[in-house]
């Protein structure tokens, strides 16, 4: 009877033993493919700081022969990454530099960068990553009105405007002012590169806190006119390096 019960009592150990290790199993299982798990897309947007690394003096402009950067307090940048593995992502990158030439208009550049990053997680919170790729730059000049139509100075357009005849139009009042006398900035669209490092700081899943550093290299062929004529033709470099706090979003 003793040997009968010892019996029960080491098919229910067993049986216990047989559960308990099912179930450590398939936890380990879970857990494994847990680990291998990695978000297919991100989305990031950026507000940056940047400083033009190269001569900042600008042909042609006339209140200050420099231009300065502007930095802006909303995003000015934007990403989105196909990640194929927990290390590895590819996509695209887009910012936006807005540099002023004091008083004589501004100057600003596109960028759209094909990058691919590597992803180097830490632990589930830190994921340091390391960026790379070729760029397409777009470059526009936003003139001051004074300054296109060949004015001196805007308080001299400012003078000349003021005193409009009510019988003419204001096109012909402004060319009467400068003689039909104008300038102009055009350019060529840039091919260039982008190297950068960050950080993401993972609130959870499926948001995180980025830091990023990049490094543009770029220039663009500028060619200034006066009364469609050209008389100056020149490189200016878009060297920037920028400083980045940003949000990302994983799908």
């Amino acid at each position: 009877m003793k040997a009968l019960n010892y019996l029960k009592a080491l098919l229910v150990i067993a049986c216990l033993s047989l559960v308990f290790s099912a179930g450590a199993g398939l936890a380990a299982e879970k857990t494994e493919k847990k680990d291998q798990e990695y978000p297919k897309a991100s989305f990031q947007l950026r507000v940056k700081s940047f400083s033009l690394q190269n001569k900042k003096d600008f042909y042609g402009t006339i209140t200050e022969p420099r231009i300065h950067e502007k930095n802006e307090l909303y995003p000015t940048s934007a990403a989105f990454l196909a990640h194929f593995s927990k290390h590895f992502a590819v996509g695209m990158e887009y910012d936006l530099f807005s540099t002023s030439m004091t008083g004589d208009g501004d100057m600003l550049w596109h960028t759209l960068a094909f990058v691919a990053q590597l992803r180097v997680p830490v632990n589930k919170y830190v994921v340091p990553n390391f960026t790379f790729g070729p760029t397409i730059v777009y470059t526009k000049f936003d003139e001051q009105e004074w300054w296109g139509n060949g004015y001196p100075t805007q308080a001299a357009f400012d003078a000349h405007m003021a005193q409009q005849p009510a019988n003419v139009s204001y096109n012909d009042w402004r060319s009467q002012g400068s003689s039909g006398y104008t300038r102009q900035f055009s350019h060529d669209p840039s091919l260039g590169w982008v190297f950068g490092a960050g950080v993401d700081f993972m609130l959870n899943p499926c948001w995180a806190i980025t830091v990023d550093a990049r490094y543009h290299l770029a220039d663009t062929r500028v060619y200034y006119s006066l009364y469609d004529r050209e008389v100056a033709r020149f490189n200016y470099s878009l060297d920037t390096f920028s400083l980045a706090i940003g949000l990302r979003v994983f799908f």
